[in-house]
């Protein structure tokens, strides 16, 4: 840390892993905020690539992949 700024923007995951590498930081919170969602596209017509997508959600769902995300960097939701 140069010590060149007094605050920071930046995702909730990011945040939470600079707090536990720098122990001198904080996050500051600021309310509820609506949850950003991400999304791959997926070209119209293309049901093979469309499918693994979506078998590869599942699985990572079943197997408890994103709730371990989830504990892991503290987060409400990603």
């Amino acid at each position: 840390m140069a010590g060149r700024a007094d605050g920071n923007i930046t995702s909730s995951t990011e945040a939470n892993k600079l707090v536990i590498k720098y122990p001198q930081l904080a996050i500051v919170p600021d309310g509820e905020k609506n949850p950003a969602f991400l999304a791959m596209m997926v070209p119209k017509g293309d049901d093979k690539w469309n499918n693994y997508m979506n078998d590869w959600i599942k699985k990572k769902k079943s197997s408890g992949f994103f709730t371990k995300l989830l504990a892991k960097y503290n987060l409400k939701s990603l």
